[in-house]
């Protein structure tokens, strides 16, 4: 496989060419994370085992990516989004495209599908929906007044201290996957772990009784897949789905 990396604007590319490519997939990675985490690899492979080729980036402030982390905000991830989409239309030979948004990347994903006619499918993973409706249910209201006050917030990631400035949250009360999803055109896969500890549930049942978009819940599954056969159960019915709808 010729695995080629380049950049976009400063966002780092990794792309997985397929032999005899049935589309593209373009993978969204977590919050605070990256295209090297053990999530955004195993849904790397899933979607090339099947014959997609792949393409991986870091968002904005994240990974080998430019950009300062405190100054992150969803609209910057969104452009990433649509450059990285643009830039593989034009430059390999691309026929259809799948976008596949994680947590954090499945509300970036969904916007960004919302807004395009090119996306075949989405595939949405333990996908954040709402923001400030996350933190809420996580009782995070103080943390959010704080924050306010303040103007940043730390977070501690792999023992790694990160600040992120107050315009984050401001920024996210323009998105919500509650309000973009019904413009969304492509096919949805809705999955979401019964037992997420970080984006809750309710959240994908909401968006599903909303949208009307099937939701497929991992019985005893946690935020990142870790509980046995769980990256495997997901990557059969990705399997499954783009074998129907692709």
């Amino acid at each position: 496989m010729n695995v080629k990396k380049f950049q976009i604007k400063g966002i780092h590319c990794t792309y997985y060419p397929a032999d005899n490519s049935i589309g593209t997939a373009v993978i969204c990675h977590g919050f605070a994370s990256s295209q090297q985490s053990s999530s955004a690899i195993a849904f790397k492979q899933a979607l090339h085992d099947i014959g997609l080729s792949v393409i991986t980036f870091d968002f904005y402030g994240h990974g080998k990516s430019k950009g300062d982390f405190k100054q992150l905000t969803m609209s910057k991830c969104i452009d990433n989004t649509n450059d990285v989409i643009n830039y593989i239309k034009h430059s390999f030979s691309v026929n259809k495209i799948v976008l596949l948004g994680y947590s954090y990347g499945g509300l970036i994903a969904t916007v960004v599908a919302a807004t395009r006619r090119d996306i075949s499918a989405l595939l949405l993973i333990n996908p954040l929906s709402d923001y400030q409706e996350k933190e809420r249910l996580l009782g995070r209201d103080s943390i959010l007044s704080e924050w306010a006050n303040t103007g940043t917030r730390s977070y501690t990631i792999n023992e790694k201290q990160l600040m992120l400035a107050y315009d984050f949250f401001t920024d996210s009360q323009k998105y919500s996957s509650y309000t973009s999803l019904p413009d969304v055109k492509a096919d949805v896969l809705l999955i979401h772990s019964e037992k997420d500890e970080m984006v809750p549930l309710y959240q994908s049942t909401k968006l599903s009784k909303l949208s009307g978009i099937n939701l497929i819940i991992l019985p005893n599954g946690d935020h990142r897949l870790r509980t046995i056969g769980s990256h495997q159960k997901v990557a059969e019915l990705i399997r499954n789905f783009i074998k129907a709808h692709l």
